[in-house]
């Protein structure tokens, strides 16, 4: 058994792009992948994914890789002890793109940001709208109900250092990408890049991105932080995320599958390589 490895994927951060990747790693790996979904993993309340494992007899041994959009603390408890990665984004354009792409927004002409001011100026939001959600993700608790405090950036910061081997940006994913494709062992040739681009940006102003960064100041002070990190690290010759101390296995060149098939589960070889996705009742197998 290999040593878990979590990915903490943060809403609008290119996610489905890293979890395409892990898909093709595991694949090739041998590696068994749970995947959270849906209502499960909506922000990592810890009952839900503990309810589903016991009522499914699935074991968190049984697996070398975990996803979904489940907060650090809620993958501690629920699957730690285990290594971590994650991926950041400028937090303007998370929160917008996170906004905009709501059901309600996503059909409206202007992305529903005509009316953006009443989600910020307003303490009954939808939980898509935090504040400073990549902090929330990282610190000790995301504490929904409460104001985002520089001390829960204190706690994303130090979990970052202690606990994730590798912190990426969006903006440079592909050198996030290949380091964690290098500490698995492998090389990704092409990376395919699943995340959709941006529609909206033609109605964005400048009033409501400054609006929008007041929101997010705590979550522009943890990105500007990585971000310095990686720059560092690049001007060395190092790839494009910050790094813990880590041994690197043999590198094997692998082809990356343009797809894999998904096939309903009931009954799960748990001997075999595979991909379990736990979502509100259900579970896929790969």
């Amino acid at each position: 058994m290999e040593p878990m490895l979590i990915f903490t994927h943060i809403p609008k951060s290119g996610g489905n792009t890293v979890n395409a990747i892990f898909r093709g790693i595991c694949h090739h790996r041998g590696w068994n992948a749970l995947t959270l979904s849906g209502s499960t993993s909506f922000y990592g309340r810890v009952l839900a994914p503990l309810e589903l494992m016991v009522k499914t007899n699935i074991q968190r041994r049984c697996f070398e890789f975990i996803t979904g959009h489940v907060p650090f603390v809620t993958s501690m408890t629920c699957f730690g002890p285990a290594q971590f990665v994650t991926v950041l984004r400028d937090p303007v354009a998370r929160f917008l793109s996170d906004y905009c792409s709501q059901p309600d927004n996503i059909v409206q002409r202007d992305f529903g940001l005509s009316k953006i001011d009443h989600w910020l100026n307003t303490d009954l939001r939808p939980e898509f709208c935090h504040d400073n959600l990549q902090v929330r993700m990282l610190a000790d608790a995301p504490r929904f109900s409460e104001r985002a405090t520089p001390a829960m950036l204190d706690e994303a910061i130090r979990n970052l250092k202690a606990f994730y081997l590798f912190t990426g940006i969006l903006e440079n994913i592909d050198g996030f990408i290949n380091d964690v494709a290098e500490m698995c062992g492998v090389r990704i040739g092409i990376i395919p890049h699943l995340n959709k681009s941006n529609p909206y940006q033609h109605a964005i102003t400048t009033d409501i991105a400054d609006a929008v960064l007041r929101e997010n100041e705590l979550d522009m002070q943890l990105y500007e932080q990585v971000n310095a990190q990686i720059q560092e690290r690049s001007s060395n010759g190092k790839q494009g995320s910050t790094q813990n101390n880590t041994e690197r296995p043999e590198i094997v060149p692998i082809s990356f599958p343009s797809s894999l098939p998904m096939l309903p589960a009931r009954n799960v070889n748990r001997n075999s390589n595979q991909e379990i996705i736990l979502g509100p009742g259900e579970f896929i197998a790969i």
